[in-house]
């Protein structure tokens, strides 16, 4: 088989199955393991997939965004940890504002499965369909939904209507998506009136906390939102380099690794 083909048929195995591993990609084409990290290398420098642990992803921009189911898939397990960690940290009382992205996502689930019944009401803020749909209906967290421009990529709403919202709000913390975090260009998001609305629960919270896996760390999306140290504290998982982890904490940002 060329390699033309050969990569044509990859980039049509990535679009059925989202994630694909190497060993799974070199058995469904015939070819060798080596064969297969040549061919994605290639499809990365075109911007057509990007290489995650152990295999490969469409890239955002080959799909025009990732649609949000699957990049709930990606990372999973520890998105789950970090989930579980975030929650873990609001207290009963507390106004929380929760993002769109599908780390937080994991915040909610966890907070909506909390053993902590009866200590007090958590108020939620967010635009955030998913999280909504976790929240809406347990009895001690009240939900206030963001009006705007329903995004259907990210499921969640953004616009101006949205940024308006808020404005009058107070809140105690802000959980924090990203989709990439550099010293150069700070937390970023790929989709700008995401970003603007991102700005805004920033501004209306007394602490912001950024919820991302490590493979966000060293890439960059479309649009900044804040810089690296404009942020209160980042939750991660173990896989961060331990240089990146040290600079952060001299920035004056509390790291937790799970």
């Amino acid at each position: 088989m060329n390699p033309f083909k050969r990569r044509s048929l990859i980039q049509d195995l990535l679009s059925s199955e989202t994630m694909m591993e190497v060993r799974a990609l070199a058995e469904a084409l015939g070819v060798s393991e080596a064969s297969i990290r040549r061919d994605l290398a290639f499809l990365e420098k075109q911007g057509l997939l990007q290489r995650v642990r152990g295999g490969a992803v469409l890239a955002l921009e080959a799909e025009g965004g990732r649609p949000f189911a699957m990049k709930v898939r990606l990372h999973a397990e520890e998105k789950r940890r970090i989930g579980q960690t975030v929650a873990e940290m609001i207290r009963p009382g507390e106004y929380v504002v929760l993002d769109s992205g599908s780390t937080v996502v994991e915040v909610a689930r966890y907070l909506q499965a909390d053993p902590r019944k009866g200590e007090g009401k958590i108020t939620v803020i967010t635009g955030s369909l998913p999280v909504i749909q976790l929240l809406a209906h347990r009895p001690d967290v009240e939900v206030v939904i963001i009006g705007g421009l329903f995004y259907p990529q990210y499921e969640t709403v953004v616009g101006p209507q949205a940024t308006a919202f808020l404005q009058d709000l107070n809140a105690d913390k802000f959980i924090m998506a990203t989709d990439g975090i550099t010293f150069e260009r700070g937390y970023t998001t790929n989709h700008p009136l995401e970003a603007e609305l991102m700005r805004a629960m920033d501004r209306i919270s007394s602490e912001t906390i950024v919820v991302a896996d490590s493979s966000k760390i060293g890439r960059s999306g479309f649009v900044s939102v804040l810089p690296v140290d404009g942020v209160d504290a980042l939750v991660t998982d173990s896989g961060a380099p331990v240089d990146f982890v040290r600079e952060m904490e001299e920035l004056g940002v509390r790291v937790t690794l799970v």
